[in-house]
């Protein structure tokens, strides 16, 4: 029952994403959470945080940390896995509009010491 709540509530938050648009020679942050309801049985939650520097209007580049949690069923067994990742990333934002911007984004990590599944992106 606690899987479903946890679940439902990440559901109703629903999957955000904010970020900073690329201002030449200047800091940006960005958060997002990241789901995943095709299979219920395997239902994965990510959230990142990127932290970047815009050298052009157009272009940024940064670092990126994302956690991700996985809740898995196999028959009657409810279980979890968490997994922490690290890397960077490339950001073209192609169309400015007044509070947002179309971006075409690159990125790259791996997974750090001692997690539950390791991977490389």
């Amino acid at each position: 029952m606690e899987i479903r709540r946890f679940t439902l509530i990440m559901m109703l938050t629903g999957c955000f994403a904010a970020a900073a648009q690329a201002q030449k020679k200047e800091l940006t942050l960005g958060v997002d959470a990241h789901s995943s309801f095709y299979d219920m049985s395997f239902a994965p939650i990510e959230l990142g945080l990127d932290v970047g520097y815009g050298f052009t209007n157009w272009l940024k580049a940064g670092l990126r940390i994302e956690q991700s949690i996985a809740l898995m069923e196999e028959g009657d067994a409810r279980t979890f896995a968490k997994n922490n990742t690290a890397g960077a990333f490339a950001c073209f934002e192609m169309l400015h509009f007044n509070t947002c911007a179309l971006s075409l984004k690159a990125s790259g990590g791996a997974s750090l010491k001692s997690d539950d599944w390791k991977y490389v992106y």
